[in-house]
């Protein structure tokens, strides 16, 4: 028996340590901004995007019609925009995002959610699942050995071999899943709870905040702030149509 649990310590272990994290106590009253909502969501790209289409309502910026963004002659006191411009003259939604993961604002945000019992730790928490996922694997790779050896020399041992290496084939799985999952994971349960206050999230920003740049309420906005950025290897051709307003109808014609 000892040696069946053995077998799947490391994603016990895992999932105890997440299990901790995400029950961490809350010291936050309630939630204060959008971009506490957005980060609990999903995360500094949320945040990003939730940014993104807060400067568009501003009118600090401005989306043409290949889906790329400029900056414009509004200002705005909110540091997440300001951080937005900053990235400009031009670039799209998805390039904003890796400047604003390292801005100042990002980071004082993310510090007042962990301190508030919000947030997880998600860089530690990948860690703790990466490292479980590796060693599930040598637990698999040592039971197998076992299993072959005590099949070839002896002919002893091999039902409990073989169901500890089916016991930690079957932790591994699990581990490789939850490894997954939990790259998905900001918010503690506490954090989860505080973010489905509606009060924060309505409108255009509500919407992406929840539910990302593809639950922008106008369709056409969506689709030009989700348009894949060009590369060298498959260049995205992209057809525009209507009248010089800004923001036009966009055919998407790149491969796939």
């Amino acid at each position: 028996m000892n040696a069946l649990w053995g077998s799947a310590l490391p994603l016990l272990l895992a999932m105890a340590y997440t299990w901790r994290l995400r029950n961490r106590r809350r010291d936050t009253e309630s939630l204060t901004t959008i971009y506490q909502v957005a980060y609990l969501t999903g995360g500094p790209d949320r945040v990003s995007d939730t940014a993104v289409v807060g400067g568009l309502e501003r009118r600090a910026i401005r989306l043409d019609g290949s889906g790329v963004l400029h900056r414009t002659s509004a200002r705005s006191a909110d540091p997440f925009v300001l951080a937005v411009v900053n990235t400009l003259p031009k670039a799209s939604a998805a390039r904003v995002r890796d400047p604003l993961r390292r801005s100042e604002p990002m980071r004082s945000l993310r510090a007042e959610l962990l301190a508030g019992g919000l947030a997880v730790p998600e860089g530690r928490l990948r860690r703790v699942w990466r490292a479980a996922v590796v060693a599930q694997l040598v637990l698999v790779v040592i039971g197998a050995a076992v299993f072959l050896r005590a099949l070839v020399l002896t002919g002893q041992a091999v039902t409990s071999a073989g169901i500890a290496t089916v016991v930690a084939t079957a932790a591994l799985v699990i581990a490789v899943r939850s490894d997954q999952a939990h790259r998905r994971i900001w918010a503690t349960k506490a954090g989860a709870r505080a973010s489905g206050d509606p009060c924060l999230a309505d409108g255009a920003t509500g919407a992406v905040a929840l539910n990302g740049l593809g639950a922008h309420p106008d369709r056409r906005s969506a689709r030009l702030l989700t348009l894949a950025a060009p590369s060298t290897r498959g260049r995205a051709q992209v057809t525009v149509s209507g009248p010089g307003d800004g923001i036009t109808d966009v055919v998407d014609c790149s491969p796939g």
